[in-house]
């Protein structure tokens, strides 16, 4: 029988997995009740199969597309679900760059205004220049800790006020230097490096 279904071209599909079922069920069987059962069931299956049952066969055809149409789908879901993901980690790797540019100029903000270079400012003018400069460090550390987007701004920014306000009431070099040293203070506490 499997010999004739294959040179017809039936034995594929739903019907070479019925007809090797129902052989692994013969090649099993152990009483003459089974086989006489399973003997009924090759012989509908014969009927269905080999003697051209169209509708049946029609039946089979329709179940065998459906079948490559759903694993067709399901094929072109896993494709589009790949090209998500992929797409979705590009974006995050483009990301990731531009806030490891973005790290990397902060970082260079603030190890330029870090150390107060007074030498520029004319001995006239020293505590104007150096507040200056200590107000430009304060607003570039400002800018890098609102970068981080701590939870709970509030105290923070209270502090960073409170010193520029010490900044602007500095007289001397030395309450400048005092400020200075709050604010690298600060800035430790707050921008861990």
């Amino acid at each position: 029988m499997q010999h004739e279904l294959c040179l017809s071209g039936r034995f594929q599909g739903v019907v070479a997995e019925s007809w090797t079922k129902l052989k692994t069920r013969v090649e099993n069987a152990t009483t003459s009740h089974e086989r006489t059962l399973i003997s009924f069931e090759i012989e509908q299956f014969a009927s269905a199969f080999m003697y051209g049952n169209s509708q049946r066969e029609a039946e089979l055809r329709e179940a065998e597309r459906l079948d490559v149409e759903r694993r067709e789908a399901e094929r072109r879901e896993a494709e589009r679900l790949e090209a998500k993901r992929r797409e979705a980690t590009e974006q995050l790797e483009v990301e990731a760059e531009r806030l490891d540019a973005e790290r990397a100029l902060i970082k260079k903000k603030l190890s330029d205004t870090a150390n107060l270079d007074t030498t520029k400012c004319q001995p006239v003018v020293s505590t104007d220049c150096m507040r200056e400069l200590l107000m430009q460090r304060l607003r570039i550390v400002q800018e890098a800790f609102l970068r981080t987007n701590p939870p709970s701004k509030l105290q923070p920014i209270r502090e960073l006020v409170a010193i520029g306000n010490e900044i602007r009431a500095a007289s001397t070099s030395e309450k400048l230097q005092q400020a200075w040293q709050v604010l690298n203070a600060w800035q430790q506490r707050h921008l861990p490096q």
